[in-house]
């Protein structure tokens, strides 16, 4: 190693002004306080024990500042020379993470301002983000944007899922009334705006009257006047009504509820009453209908 002295003293601690190192230079257990490498400036902060590249003042464990080696802002083709970069000029800033010499990777970049959120890029050059353990969490209002597909759709945002358990409960539409049950089991599965429902009720007896509902939807339905969205249905000891051959369930427009129908062979439908149903009651219903 050669040490070209500019402007110095030399004695039992030297000091420089300036030093230039031809070869390599170990530190060993020596300490400092920054080091100036090429046009980059590493600083230790040893308070807080931070590091800094390009900054006095580093506010995380590293931090850095700088423009050196690392992954490219936008080609997607990794450089040999270096795997992690965090570059911000002004306003503007990019973070490269990646293997030594290429993917996977990720960028985050060509952003105004990095504080207020970015564009985060995983593995632009092709292949597969897995999540070994644990979960994706998205934020209540957003999703999976599907939008770079092709359709003539009105949304591509896959923004909800969920899945869950309900109390069905029969009522009537005149008198709401109440029944002795033996069972009561539903379940519902919502993906975006579908929600399909499995209800199974077994009873007794009902005080209710009326036309014969199923309350406690977990979401209600959304549509026009005119929507009439029917499910199948299995029903024992349920009087459909005079002359029907057939029981259907469906929710109609904005209801919270599913209503029952007889279906007469080449005739208007009839709402399948309360108090026609008899002792030993069993009814089971499987739909699908949409919600907001």
């Amino acid at each position: 190693m050669t040490i070209k002295q500019r402007g110095g003293i030399f004695g039992r601690n030297p000091t420089f002004n300036d030093v230039t190192i031809e070869g390599s230079f170990n530190l060993g257990t020596a300490s400092f306080d920054n080091l100036t490498v090429d046009t980059d400036t590493l600083y230790v902060d040893a308070a807080n024990d931070r590091v800094g590249v390009n900054t006095s003042s580093p506010v995380t464990t590293l931090e850095s500042n700088t423009t050196g080696n690392g992954l490219p802002a936008s080609s997607g083709t990794a450089q040999a020379n270096g795997a992690f970069r965090i570059s911000s000029t002004g306003t503007t800033g990019i973070i490269d993470i990646g293997p030594n010499g290429g993917a996977p990777w990720i960028q985050a970049t060509d952003r105004t301002d990095l504080s207020q959120g970015y564009t985060l890029s995983l593995n632009p050059n092709g292949g597969n983000v897995s999540i070994g353990s644990g979960n994706l969490v998205v934020a209540s209002g957003n999703g999976i944007d599907f939008s770079a597909t092709s359709g003539t759709g009105t949304s591509e945002l896959f923004d909800d899922y969920e899945e869950g358990t309900w109390t069905p409960v029969i009522i009537g539409g005149t008198t709401a009334g109440t029944g002795t049950y033996s069972q009561q089991d539903g379940v519902y599965t919502k993906v975006g705006n579908l929600v399909t429902v499995s209800c199974y009720l077994a009873f007794t007896a009902h005080t209710g009257t009326g036309h014969m509902k199923v309350s406690g939807l977990p979401f209600a339905g959304v549509g026009s006047s005119v929507d009439f969205q029917a499910g199948a249905t299995q029903a024992q000891y349920i009087n459909a009504g005079t002359s029907a051959t057939q029981l259907a369930a469906s929710v109609v427009t904005t209801a919270s509820n599913i209503s029952l129908y007889g279906f007469v062979n080449n005739a208007a439908k009839v709402a399948t009453q309360v108090n026609a149903s008899g002792s030993g009651s069993q009814l089971a219903i499987t739909l699908t209908y949409r919600t907001s």
